[in-house]
């Protein structure tokens, strides 16, 4: 356990600056859209803002962890490493998440200041914080998958590398793989067992749509369908794709 704390408080080290400077440009955005609401007389400008801001959080986790690869492999340290591949792996995984997870915490403080703001000068609450727990949640979980995804085809891309002839096709060979994984998944979503396994069974709170009125921009929260089967599904794609990259680095892929 000691080995896998230590990776992680080395990743947490390199992403910092990273990840102060991520959240620098996020506040100035806010600060934009709220000084853009006083200026127009429009306090409530903040909350298209937000809720588009939120994408953001989408594609966080990818982005500091291929980051994270992108030192490692400059640095070519991992070659020397004694842990296994997919300690070091789960080391920047983790790191990431835990980044992401702070990310959420902020715009959800984010969304409480404003909702007190508007409280003391008269308007009613437009950011439905406790109804968002599912949204921070599916966001996260997306996150996740992007990020696994984002780990094996970069650890694909430098596996190509040791080969000459391949070393110019990598991106055609990366992109045809992702692109081919989708379509054969659109086709096996397509056969009775499989999209009746895959149907809804439980409804959560997790769909948010902007509405304008006379009184301001506001976020209501619908109810979105889950699918049970979906979920498992997702998590063994999020395994395999894991232990597929582990493996990859496993043979000390020289960027």
């Amino acid at each position: 356990m000691e080995p896998f704390i230590g990776l992680v408080k080395k990743e947490l080290l390199l992403a910092r600056y990273w990840y102060l400077t991520s959240v620098i440009f996020m506040a100035l955005i806010f600060l934009a859209a709220f000084l853009l609401g006083l200026r127009y007389d429009m306090p409530t400008a903040f909350v298209p803002f937000y809720m588009l801001s939120m994408i953001f959080l989408l594609f966080f986790m990818p982005a500091m962890l291929l980051s994270l690869l992108r030192v490692e492999g400059r640095t070519q340290l991992w070659l020397y490493n004694p842990q296994p591949s997919s300690l070091l792996l789960l080391g920047k995984l983790a790191a990431a998440f835990l980044f992401q997870l702070l990310s959420h915490l902020l715009f959800i403080l984010a969304g409480i200041l404003f909702n007190l703001w508007l409280e003391k000068h008269g308007f009613s609450p437009r950011i439905p914080i406790g109804e968002a727990f599912s949204i921070h949640l599916l966001i996260t979980g997306v996150a996740v998958i992007f990020s696994l995804w984002s780990a094996f085809l970069w650890t694909v891309y430098h596996s190509l590398g040791k080969y000459p002839r391949l070393k110019h096709l990598r991106w055609l060979i990366v992109s045809a793989i992702f692109f081919l994984y989708c379509y054969i998944e659109s086709r096996v979503m397509k056969l009775d067992f499989v999209h009746k396994w895959m149907e809804p069974s439980v409804k959560v709170s997790g769909t948010p749509s902007l509405y304008f009125s006379g009184k301001g921009w506001s976020i209501e929260i619908d109810h979105m369908p889950i699918s049970v089967g979906g979920l498992i599904y997702f998590i063994l794609l999020s395994l395999l794709l894991f232990f597929g990259a582990s493996k990859l680095l496993d043979k000390k892929v020289e960027v």
